[in-house]
């Protein structure tokens, strides 16, 4: 079955959902209120709990029916498919694979997360769909030494969103706020990966810099850590380099690579990204993410 196919199947399936007088029997259950109600007289309100009021969720076909008028609606660009203009290696058997497994990611990664209602959200949905390699970045301090988030968003931080962590990616500064503990040495920045590891029950990266082992970052999981040795680039546009490290370590986890060589081939292709001296604007800039459109961090 072709990606166009699967497309073609989901817009036939979406149309053919609505309230039919055969599923009057049928029952759904409001998320909101609990109620249970009938599928039929659920439809035919447009999907709202009469209960509670609260509105259930729809596909786009659904929502396009109603609001618009009876056979009105005209869809463009209908076999639209996605395109492949750099050519990746296997870019369609992949894609439609994908398509075809309609599954859970394979990795999750969140970044600064500064409102304590979008944490709660964020920590609920990962549990509902059991998200698996989850990857936060615990963004609290910038580089720069400046507070990102409120101390009430951290509190919420600890308590719901990083104990459901596979790795955890704190710099020095976000690392003396997890274990509480200052950091001045390769030695302190052991005792608070571990600390860390054993308070939320996952791995941690410790990521160096800051003038303490500079491009140097520890491992630490199972109870051992692991040091990542890196050799530091003058370039002084750096902006995202946290960021673009965490999404390398779930991109590798979610092509089934473990956690030690996920990390590795993290910190190659931030070097590569930094060893490529891309020169944009003023400040501190972004690097060159697409510094290796073929290769091995395409290819692996």
């Amino acid at each position: 079955m072709g990606l166009i196919d699967l497309f073609q199947k989901t817009r036939e399936t979406s149309m053919e959902m609505k309230p039919q007088e055969d599923e009057a029997a049928k029952v759904v259950t409001c998320k909101g209120c609990g109620a249970e109600l009938k599928a039929y007289a659920y439809g035919k309100n447009l999907y709202v709990c009469p209960h509670c009021g609260r509105y259930g969720r729809l596909l786009a076909r659904t929502r396009i029916r109603q609001i618009a008028d009876k056979d009105s609606f005209e869809e463009l660009y209908a076999n639209l498919a996605p395109a492949d203009p750099i050519h990746f290696p296997g870019y369609a058997e992949k894609t439609t694979e994908l398509a075809e497994k309609v599954g859970m990611p394979d990795a999750v990664k969140t970044g600064m997360v500064s409102s304590i209602p979008l944490i709660r959200v964020i920590a609920a949905k990962l549990k509902e769909y059991g998200a698996k390699n989850l990857v936060v970045d615990p963004v609290m301090v910038a580089t720069s030494g400046d507070r990102l988030i409120t101390e009430d968003a951290v509190s919420a931080l600890k308590e719901l969103l990083l104990p459901l962590a596979t790795v955890l990616t704190p710099n020095i500064p976000e690392a003396e706020i997890l274990s509480g503990m200052t950091i001045r040495s390769a030695a302190d920045m052991e005792a608070a990966a571990r600390a860390i590891s054993e308070q939320y029950g996952c791995a941690v990266l410790c990521k160096g810099g800051h003038q303490i082992n500079d491009a140097d970052d520890l491992l630490w999981r199972s109870g051992t850590g692991k040091w990542f040795h890196g050799k530091r680039i003058a370039n002084p546009n750096t902006h995202g380099t946290g960021c673009t490290l965490s999404s390398a370590i779930a991109s590798n986890l979610a092509k089934g690579c473990d956690l030690d060589t996920s990390v590795e081939r993290a910190k190659a292709y931030i070097s590569g990204c930094l060893s490529a001296m891309l020169d944009l604007g003023h400040g501190s800039g972004p690097m060159d993410h697409m510094f290796a459109l073929k290769g091995e961090f395409v290819d692996g």
